[in-house]
Parts: C-alpha cells; sequence; structure tokens
C-alpha cells in the first residue's frame, strides 16, 4: 500500500466516527435539543459520546428523549468532584430505549459520574449495550426501573480500577428478584427509595458471586439468599 493511500484510509476511519460533547447551549437538559451539543447537532449512531466539564464548567444532568437513541459509546467525566449524571427518564418505554453499539467498553462511567436507567417499561432490557459497562471507581450506575438488569449486570468491567464502582438497584416495586448468580461487582447497592421505603429482594442461583468492595444494604430493604455457592464479599457488609 503506498503512503498517500494509508493516509487516505486513516483519514476515512477517523472521520468515519466523531465526538460529541455537551455544552448546553441550547439551555435546558434535554438530550434532543441540539443546541446542547458542540456543533449544533445531535448525537448520531456512529458518535462517541462524551459528558464531562470541558465546555460546563458546573454540574448538571442529562435527560434522554422517550424516543430511541442509538450512539457508538457514552462516557461521563466530571471534574474532580464534581457529578454529572445521565437519565433515561420514566417517560422512556421502548425496549430498548438505549442502545450502545461499540465495540469496545460502550458505556464508561467515571468518578463522580451517574447513569440512572429509570424507564418506564416493565420488562425488557431498556438499556442495551452490545460491548460492556466499564464502572471505575466512585462512579456509579443505578437501576432504578422494573425492566431487567441481568444483561448489563452481566457484562460489568472487571477490569482494574473499577473494584470500587458502584451498582447499585433502587428498583420501584415492593418485591424484586435480582440478577447476582456468577457476577462480579465492584461496590453492590440495595436500595428502597424507589419503592417507597421498603423493598423485598429475592436472588437466587448456583454461580458464585464476588463482590470486590462492600455489600450495602440500605434502610428497608430485605434481602434473600437463596443461593447454591458463595457470595464473597471483600470489603464491608
Amino acid at each position: 500500500m503506498s503512503h498517500l493511500s494509508f493516509f487516505i484510509l486513516i483519514l476515512l476511519c477517523s472521520s468515519a466516527f466523531s465526538q460529541k460533547k455537551w455544552d448546553g447551549g441550547g439551555g435546558n437538559n434535554q438530550w434532543n435539543n441540539a443546541l446542547n451539543w458542540s456543533g449544533n447537532t445531535l448525537p448520531s449512531i456512529t458518535d462517541d459520546v462524551v459528558l464531562d466539564n470541558s465546555l460546563v464548567a458546573s454540574n448538571y444532568t442529562v435527560e434522554l428523549p422517550p424516543t430511541a437513541v442509538t450512539v457508538r459509546t457514552i462516557t461521563i467525566t466530571p471534574a474532580a468532584s464534581g457529578s454529572i449524571e445521565l437519565v433515561l427518564t420514566p417517560a422512556n418505554t421502548l425496549v430498548p430505549g438505549l442502545t450502545v453499539s461499540g465495540p469496545g467498553y460502550g458505556l464508561t462511567i467515571n468518578s463522580g459520574g451517574i447513569f440512572r436507567n429509570s424507564s418506564g417499561s416493565t420488562s425488557g432490557n431498556t438499556v442495551r449495550v452490545m460491548d460492556s459497562i466499564r464502572i471505575n471507581n466512585d462512579g456509579k450506575y443505578v437501576h432504578n426501573s422494573v425492566s431487567g438488569h441481568s444483561a448489563n449486570v452481566a457484562v460489568l468491567s472487571k477490569i482494574a480500577g473499577t473494584e470500587r464502582g458502584i451498582m447499585e438497584l433502587d428498583i420501584p416495586s415492593a418485591s424484586s428478584t435480582i440478577s447476582i448468580s456468577g457476577r462480579t461487582f465492584g461496590k453492590f447497592v440495595l436500595r428502597s427509595t424507589a419503592a417507597g421505603g421498603t423493598c423485598n429482594y429475592t436472588a437466587s442461583g448456583t454461580g458464585r458471586v464476588i463482590i470486590r468492595h462492600n455489600l450495602d444494604i440500605g434502610p428497608g430493604v430485605n434481602f434473600s439468599m437463596n443461593c447454591g455457592d458463595t457470595i464473597f464479599v471483600a470489603g464491608d457488609l
């Protein structure tokens, strides 16, 4: 291959994918407002979405629309001690409402970043990450919906630096069967806030469970562990 052909190939590959950053120019927190994005265009299926503080200095929340969204990757990276939250709202009842195609770490949540799945769907995998989810230390993924979560906890990254990444279940139902058999978590948190203060979580299965940091069971949570193997907790209960 000639040097010119190689240069053209590199140029085509680099232009096939673009980075789309949040700049808040639309004056609200709506994903579907093109003015909120760099270039004043909405993220497309080939875009790498970056939510950080390079263009917006303060903390902020971004709400996904009630329509289906597909992007290549999403990275949430607040500045030190900051907070940025991305929410799939109850208005979205689609399955899936959000698709992250990858390849690689489709969804990366860094320290201070939060992804909250509050989908209004009552079933199905409403957040579809085709490759893997990387919750770095002190980042947080909150499953805040009665829709399915098993496919997403199955693809949580185990790479170094995710040992304190937080997976929180705060399901708006009085009773839920949760998926932990054969799974590996960083910090695993169970909450009852969305259920009105009391929630019964039941876990079953034959695979061992590895929690590399703390297992945090909040007030009003009843946790029934009907597991056929060991639950290892490296930190505190």
